[in-house]
């Protein structure tokens, strides 16, 4: 039985120490104390339904002048015991699966438009968007079950929302023209908007996409537009804004990425980076880990200074997805799709610089979105048949795996699941 499994692998997995509000409140509460301010860059109801490598060191800039003030960040505890649910989209429903059973399966979203699922701070509630192409929208679901609550509507479809670390407001980019047909169009900047969920009210903090706020609350940041073309964003870089939107600063650009990966890595790359994305934060507020476009797909690390630490899952004439910390920070979890085409997980473990590899022509599948366990030990993934003919169905299941690569079972086999997210229990 997976629990059985689950129970013997954690059991084993923890020879490593793990250290890793209701989502609308009465009113809103006051922004928290900032953490030291990242120096400038000197580079510019019912009840639910059932369902039966090493690291690249490179050196770094000397450390900015300019003071920081406020105190030093209080990290956010790791949330220990027992785990809460997986939420994964699955052809456009959102479903619920208990990691520590087999079955049930509760369907959170019945609708055929529901996706992106992301549980709140406090595991109550889950964050879906909900229609498509302009018309849709954010939504706010009980994670109990009862009726939904939109919370957005405007005419442009909201990308890559994400929750405060309160769960009092969310961060997510708009784009500032909707495409044609209202599909998304890479050439047209984007917006960086602040919504606040007890009273409505949204406001405009930036031009950028891939929000990520910093443990604390009181930092969010976000990919520049750069030079837009119809591959995307080049020549950007990664800024950090207050969430009161009064202070935007420089922090990491394409420039400050590594050039030749020989020196140190003893690798004939030149990873010739043209962008940079989805920057994430570490739990304790200290590091940052975006992914960097190229001929050769980085996954980066880098201080609050801007200083590069390391590169992780290189994908040679690959490409990069989106890196997603431990609880614990010490793991890495990063998509990758090397020059095979094959889809797959990298788990880096930023002590001893080790990488290990799930899925992959050799493994028989394709593994990406993954999304740690609250104890750290674990995560899931989505696993996918490899490319087959064209028009054949995609054949996916919802797979979890110890931090060292073995995998401990299936939750689910469903057609299309996507974007899993493992919520806390409340």
């Amino acid at each position: 039985m997976l629990a059985a499994l689950l129970g013997a692998a954690l059991a084993t997995a923890c020879g490593e120490a793990d250290p890793p509000a209701t989502p609308a409140p009465a009113s809103p509460s006051p922004s928290p104390s900032p953490s030291p301010v990242p120096a400038p860059s000197p580079s510019p109801s019912p009840a639910l339904p059932v369902l039966s490598g090493l690291p690249l060191i490179v050196p770094g800039r000397p450390p900015s002048p300019v003071a920081s003030p406020g105190p030093s960040p209080s990290p956010l505890p790791v949330v220990l015991g027992r785990p809460g649910l997986v939420a994964v989209e699955q052809a456009g429903r959102v479903l619920l699966v208990d990691p520590e059973q087999q079955a049930p399966v509760r369907i959170l979203v019945s609708s055929p438009d529901g996706r992106e699922p992301r549980w709140s701070p406090d595991g109550r509630s889950i964050l879906y968007l909900g229609g498509t192409g302009p018309g849709a929208e954010l939504q706010l679901a009980p994670a109990s079950g009862g009726a939904a609550r939109r919370l957005t509507s405007n005419s442009r479809p909201e990308h890559g929302a994400v929750w405060s670390p309160r769960g009092d407001r969310l961060a997510y980019s708009l784009p500032r023209q909707p495409g044609g047909g209202g599909q998304d169009d890479p050439a047209e900047p984007e917006e960086l908007w602040l919504l606040d969920i007890a009273g409505g009210a949204d406001r405009k903090l930036a031009d950028g996409f891939d929000p990520a706020w910093s443990p604390d609350g009181y930092w969010i940041a976000y990919a520049t537009n750069g030079q837009r073309d119809q591959h995307g964003p080049r020549a950007n870089a990664i800024r950090v804004v207050s969430a009161d939107g009064r202070d935007d600063r420089p922090l990491l650009a394409v420039g400050d990425a590594p050039t030749d990966l020989e020196p140190i890595l003893k690798l004939p790359f030149k990873p010739r980076t043209t962008s940079l994305r989805a920057p994430a934060w570490s739990p304790d507020g200290q590091r940052l880990v975006a992914s960097a476009d190229g001929h050769t797909g980085l996954a980066l690390t880098f201080d609050v200074q801007g200083r590069v630490l390391g590169a992780s899952a290189l994908a040679f004439e690959g490409g990069i997805g989106r890196a997603r910390w431990s609880p614990d920070g010490g793991r890495l979890a990063v998509e990758a799709r090397p020059a095979t085409g094959v889809d797959v997980v990298v788990v880096v473990d930023l002590g001893n610089g080790h990488e290990t590899r799930i899925g992959g022509p050799e493994a028989g599948f394709q593994a990406a979105s993954p999304t740690w366990a609250p104890d750290g030990h674990r995560l899931a993934l989505v696993a996918a048949s490899l490319p087959a003919r064209r028009g054949e169905p995609r054949q996916t299941s919802l797979r979890v795996f110890a931090s060292d690569g073995t995998e401990l079972g299936k939750l689910l086999t469903e057609a299309d699941l996507r974007a899993p997210d493992w919520g806390r229990a409340p």
